[in-house]
């Protein structure tokens, strides 16, 4: 802009250099990361939309590089001051590390926001009442499974035995959410000796082991009036010599 004085036939001038910024806007979120589970509860971050320049227009909100299973829902969907982010995990949801952006958009002008999300792989561990067992025939030995420090299982863990020797059953029951019986049965036909038997745990892709070691003990006999008796035994002690 030009400042013309004149007096007469005298004149003079200035220049102001006249600045007007455009209008714009940024965004920003109440949280910079979140962590979902598979399967799992929602977790929500605010979003603000800061004026600039004497912008007051809405913003209409939007979200990318969301992972396969995940959801983002906002409320309001535009605003001009803030909105709740919203996401959700499906039980297919993809463990991993993502960044989820939060874009706005206001006619010609757009600005966003990152939320670094992550997802943990589903995990649990197992862990048994008894590392070892000694077995003597015709006598039933149980022990409890546990499954213990779950981390975003969406289906229930199914246990199978593995390495158990010849003449000895193993049987699961069902005790509780988190415990079940594992029962051991030694018949007569069972070779002496010592077997490690693996328990082993899976939900979906998550898996987990236990050991029992079992030991098989030959069985002595007692003789009462000339006929042989076997001993009685009771869980959690031995009548063995």
């Amino acid at each position: 802009m030009t400042v013309t004085g004149t007096s007469g036939k005298a004149t003079s001038t200035t220049t102001i250099v006249l600045s007007i910024p455009a209008p714009s806007f940024s965004l920003s979120s109440s949280a910079s990361s979140l962590t979902l589970l598979v399967g799992g509860a929602s977790a929500n971050s605010t979003i603000s939309v800061t004026g600039q320049n004497g912008f007051s227009s809405n913003v209409n909100l939007a979200a990318s590089g969301l992972p396969s299973g995940v959801t983002a829902t906002f409320s309001p969907a535009s605003t001009s001051s803030k909105s709740t982010v919203t996401l959700t995990p499906g039980s297919t949801a993809v463990p991993g590390t993502h960044t989820v952006t939060v874009t706005g958009t206001s006619g010609a002008l757009t600005g966003t926001t990152t939320i670094a999300l992550t997802i943990p792989a589903p995990s649990f561990s197992l862990s048994s009442s008894a590392g070892s067992l000694t077995l003597v025939a015709g006598y039933n030995n149980p022990v409890e499974i546990a499954v213990t420090n779950p981390i975003g299982l969406v289906n229930k863990v199914s246990l199978a035995a593995s390495g158990v020797p010849k003449g000895v059953a193993a049987a699961f029951a069902t005790v509780n959410a988190s415990t079940t019986s594992l029962t051991f049965t030694m018949s007569s036909s069972a070779v002496p000796g010592k077997y490690p038997v693996t328990v082993t745990g899976t939900s979906g892709k998550a898996t987990s082991t236990t050991t029992i070691v079992l030991t098989l003990s030959l069985i002595h006999i007692w003789l009462l009036h000339g006929r042989p008796i076997q001993p009685k035994l009771h869980p959690g002690k031995s009548d063995l010599r």
